[in-house]
C-alpha cells in the first residue's frame, strides 16, 4: 500500500513527492496517505447493485403493503381478497421485474468507472472518477451535465466522493471472496463498501486494526481483533490442593516434627516402663515372710483343734 498524495490539478492520486510528476503542482508531504484504485463496470459490480436496490426494494414492498392495508380498511377483508385474486400479485411481480431491468439498464449506461480508496488520519474515503465522461453517464448517476465544463482531457472527472471518520465507524465486516471491506455506521447501516485487491488486503487490515482494534464500541471480525498478549501464566488449582513444589518444600518440616514426636514418645515410654519394674527385695526378708506365714498357719490349726 504505497504512500500517495492527491493532486488537485490532475484530480488523481500520485506518488508522494514534493511536486506532482504529471503537472508539476506542489504537493503537501504531510497529507500523504495510503491509497489504491480499482476499475470496474457498474452493471457487473455487486456494490453498485446494492447501492440502488437496498433503497428501491424497501420502497417497493412498503408501497405494496400500504395499498393492501388501505384496501382492507376501506372495503374490509373481502375487498383485500378480491384485490389479491384480481391480479394484484401478478402486477406486483411484473413491477418488480421492471425494477430489476431498469436498474440493470441504468448501471449499464454508466459505463466503466475508476474507484479510488484511501485511508489517512481522519478516516476512510472513496471517490469515483470517469475517464471519458458524457452527458448520458452523468444523467444516469443523477448529476448535472454542467460538470462537463470542469472535465479535462488529460485527467479523469471525479463525480462522487464518500467519507467516514474513524470515530463514526461502529462495525467492520469482511468479504474476502469478493475482496470487500464493508463499513457500517451505525451497526445496521452500510456506509461504505471498499474494494480491496488481494495484494493490499493484509496491509489494509493492519491499518484498520491499528485504528479500531482497541475500541470496545466497534464490532470487529476475528481477523482484525488484536491478539491478547499473555503477561504471565498463572496456574490455578482447586481449593485444598497445593502445587507439587510446595508439597516438597512443606514435606520437610513435618518430617522434623515427626522425628521430635517420636523421640518424646520414646522417652515417655521408657519412663513408664521403668516405673512398672518391681523394686529389688533381699532374701532375708523373703525368709522372714515365709516363717511368719508358717506360724500363722500353725496358730490357726491349734485354734481349730481346741474348738473340737
Amino acid at each position: 500500500m504505497p504512500l500517495t498524495c492527491f493532486c488537485k490539478t490532475c484530480q488523481r492520486e500520485v506518488p508522494a513527492r514534493e511536486t506532482c510528476p504529471s503537472c508539476g503542482e506542489k504537493l503537501n508531504p504531510s497529507a500523504a496517505h495510503t491509497s489504491w484504485e480499482e476499475t470496474r463496470l457498474p452493471v457487473l459490480d455487486w456494490i453498485c447493485w446494492n447501492g440502488i436496490l437496498r433503497i428501491a426494494l424497501p420502497v417497493f414492498f412498503v408501497t405494496a403493503a400500504l395499498i393492501l392495508l388501505i384496501e382492507t380498511v376501506t372495503g374490509g377483508l373481502a375487498a383485500a381478497e378480491t384485490l389479491l385474486t384480481g391480479g394484484f400479485g401478478s402486477l406486483s411481480l411484473a413491477c418488480l421485474a421492471v425494477l430489476f431491468v431498469c436498474t440493470a439498464a441504468v448501471l449499464l449506461l454508466r459505463g466503466r468507472e475508476t474507484m479510488t480508496c484511501w485511508a489517512d488520519g481522519k478516516g476512510l474515503h472513496t471517490a469515483v472518477s470517469l475517464e471519458t465522461p458524457t452527458k448520458l453517464r452523468l444523467i444516469t448517476r443523477g448529476l448535472p451535465t454542467g460538470l462537463l465544463k470542469k472535465a479535462r482531457e488529460d485527467a479523469p472527472l471525479r463525480v462522487s466522493e464518500s467519507h467516514i471518520s474513524w470515530r463514526e465507524i461502529r462495525r467492520i465486516q469482511l468479504w474476502p471472496q469478493k475482496g470487500l471491506i464493508l463499513v457500517y455506521a451505525p451497526r445496521f447501516w452500510q456506509r461504505l463498501a471498499i474494494p480491496c485487491p488481494a495484494s493490499e488486503w493484509s496491509e489494509a487490515l493492519r491499518l484498520i486494526r491499528e485504528r479500531l482494534g482497541k475500541r470496545k464500541d466497534v464490532l470487529l471480525p476475528e481477523a482484525i481483533r488484536p491478539s491478547e498478549k499473555k503477561k504471565g501464566h498463572i496456574h490455578l488449582l482447586p481449593r485444598g490442593k497445593k502445587h507439587a513444589g510446595a508439597k516438597a518444600r512443606n514435606s520437610r518440616k513435618p518430617a522434623k516434627a515427626s522425628s521430635a514426636r517420636k523421640k518424646t514418645s520414646q522417652k515417655g515410654a521408657s519412663k513408664s516402663i521403668g516405673a512398672r519394674k518391681p523394686s529389688s527385695v533381699s532374701m532375708e526378708e523373703i525368709i522372714a515372710m515365709n516363717e511368719e506365714e508358717a506360724r500363722r498357719q500353725e496358730m490357726d490349726s491349734e485354734s481349730q483343734n481346741r474348738r473340737r
